[in-house]
């Protein structure tokens, strides 16, 4: 560990390193909080530093900060902004999400409209359409059967043509209710190895949906009922990029918020 640190005080001599180590300190906190330190001199010095990583290794690092100062584990005066925490911007991510449902075809459409075993299917699809032509997709307050129902069911079946946009108008709405939406924990937890197996940039969009919410709700934990001694399967831990063929380990910050390594 006396290297780790060394290496985790020097940024200008390797950045990959540097970071690496940071990551590793705050593993540490987790799994020997007697020996961890509480990160207030190296946050008072190397804040900025942690700032200028690449995206996702930024967002990763400070949700595992913010997991650690919440525990608490390290000094309260670590305290990372909410746009440390994100690797995109929202309105980027909402945006992205909103183009993939709307390109629903129509076809697609009526097959969503008929998954509630036909039922009112003629209902469904109006009301399917007239989300899709809103400014946000935003489910509202009457739309709780029509047509969310049907956008749930399709978005549980990964054999519907459908599953893919009703993914995304599930996410749409789980990131404006801050992930208190009782839906994207539940489709990440059923359905992680279809998202991962999509085409790009299906793939890109919709895994980018889900680390958002990571990013912006704690309190989201698609992960509640594993243990330390029943780990998390590393295909189930959201990458921290889309390109998830080349990945082979799992993602520091997925393992920091359940605190174990």
């Amino acid at each position: 560990m006396a290297h780790l640190r060394l290496e985790a005080s020097l940024p200008n001599d390797s950045r990959t390193e540097f970071l690496f180590a940071t990551c590793v300190g705050l593993l540490d906190c987790f799994e020997n909080p007697e020996r961890a330190r509480d990160f207030h001199l190296e946050w008072d010095e190397f804040s900025d530093n942690y700032r200028q990583a690449m995206p996702p290794v930024r967002a990763a690092l400070m949700n595992g900060f913010g997991q650690a100062q919440e525990h608490p584990l390290i000094s309260k005066l670590v305290n990372p902004t909410a746009s440390d925490r994100t690797t995109l911007m929202t309105d980027d991510v909402l945006n992205a999400l909103m183009e993939l449902a709307r390109s629903l075809s129509p076809r697609e459409r009526c097959e969503i409209a008929e998954s509630d075993y036909g039922a009112d299917a003629k209902k469904q699809l109006v009301s399917l359409n007239r989300l899709l032509e809103s400014s946000d997709c935003r489910i509202r307050s009457g739309e709780s059967w029509f047509p969310a129902e049907v956008i749930e069911l399709a978005s549980h079946d990964p054999q519907n043509s459908g599953f893919v946009g009703c993914t995304a108008l599930v996410l749409i709405n789980a990131i404006h209710n801050k992930g208190f939406d009782g839906q994207s924990a539940s489709r990440w937890r059923a359905h992680h190895l279809a998202y991962r197996n999509l085409k790009l940039p299906e793939r890109e969009i919709i895994i980018s949906g889900f680390r958002h919410i990571y990013e912006i709700a704690t309190e989201w934990d698609p992960y509640w009922d594993y243990s330390a001694s029943d780990p998390i399967p590393i295909n189930a831990i959201i990458p921290t990029s889309p390109d998830i063929e080349a990945i082979q380990l799992p993602n520091i910050d997925s393992i920091l918020k359940r605190g174990r390594f």
